[in-house]
Formats: C-alpha cells, sequence, structure tokens
C-alpha cells in the first residue's frame, strides 16, 4: 500500500495529491512528525523508514527493489518510493523538497517513532529517533550533545522503544518526553 498526501481543502474535504506535493517519498514510513525544522515559518514533514547507514547492514538485511519491479509499481500508480527516511522540506508554496541525506537524517536503521521539537530550548527544533534493532539516533541541531550528556551521566540507553510522545506536563513551557518499551 502506498503513502499518500492529502491536502486540506478548506471546506471539510481531502484531495490526495502526492505528485504534486512531494516528488518521491519512503517506501514504508513507519513515524512522522510536523515541525518548522529551519525556522522559516513553515511547517516540514518527516517520516521515518528502515535504512541503515552501514553498507554491509543495508546489502544484508534489507530486500532489493529491482529496476522491473519499481517500473511496475510506479505504472500501478504508486509514488516514486524509496527506502530511507524523507525529510520534507516546506517550500512555502504547497510543494516540499526532500532533503534527509543533505540533513544527514536519512539512514538511522528500522526506525520507528520520530519527535521534532525544542528539546533543549535553544530556539531550534531537534530531532529525536527511536528504533528497536541496534541504536537510538538523536540529533540535537546536527550534533550528539544530548547521546554525550546521557552516556556522561550514566543512564542506559533504551533498546526497544516502540512509542513516543511528548507533552507540556507541567505547563512551563518544558516538554516532557514519554517513551514507552517492550522486553523483546
Amino acid at each position: 500500500m502506498p503513502d499518500f498526501v492529502y491536502v486540506n481543502n478548506g471546506n471539510g474535504t481531502f484531495t490526495e495529491n502526492r505528485e504534486h506535493v512531494v516528488k518521491h517519498m519512503a517506501f514504508n514510513s513507519m513515524g512522522g512528525d510536523v515541525a518548522d525544522i529551519n525556522n522559516d515559518g513553515y511547517l516540514d514533514l518527516m517520516t521515518l523508514d528502515m535504512n541503515p547507514k552501514d553498507y554491509i547492514r543495508s546489502k544484508t538485511t534489507m530486500g532489493m527493489t529491482s529496476i522491473s519491479q519499481f517500473e511496475k509499481m510506479t505504472n500501478s500508480g504508486y509514488h516514486y518510493q524509496y527506502m530511507h527516511n524523507m525529510l520534507q522540506l516546506n517550500n512555502g508554496n504547497g510543494t516540499f523538497s526532500e532533503i534527509s541525506k543533505m540533513a544527514d537524517v536519512g539512514d538511522t536503521d528500522w526506525s520507528w517513532a520520530l519527535l521534532m521539537a525544542d528539546f533543549d530550548l535553544d530556539g531550534l527544533n531537534d530531532i529525536y529517533v527511536t528504533n528497536g534493532v541496534f541504536r537510538d539516533v538523536i540529533d540535537r541541531d546536527s550534533n550528539n550533545k544530548i547521546l554525550e550528556q546521557l552516556r556522561a551521566n550514566g543512564r542506559k540507553l533504551l533498546k526497544k522503544i516502540f512509542l513516543i510522545m511528548q507533552k507540556c506536563y507541567l505547563n512551563k513551557n518544558w516538554l516532557t518526553t514519554f517513551l514507552k518499551t517492550m522486553a523483546i
């Protein structure tokens, strides 16, 4: 089943319009979030897929799509779909440009949950990706300060995170992050 993009018509109806809105999208989106990642006033989109950074892992743990399979998929009405995370930067005109590889957030292994928010209150939205295969990925404004701080404080990083959510729990503009884990 392909991913879809529904545009709000402003009258209680929606129109599917993925060919106009995005040039390509994730093959198996499993998590997503919306935030203004570059502070330009437009909401950007990110969806997660399951591509590892490691070349050998990508060739040994994932199925390949042949050229003929890809052509059959697109000829059957499916949009151009690729197996990696998608960070869709809002162009401000109803279209998005996919920049996950340029932002170095395209390959986070088998990722399930995503939050984009200003966790460290520096005015920039951070990207927090969880997965349950090998590692959790935290991008704090393109560096690993949060991850390093967790390790420095002796905290163990959870291996299997299946659900993540955030809430301003105490009404003090501090985001509280809730993680749901499962022992496997």
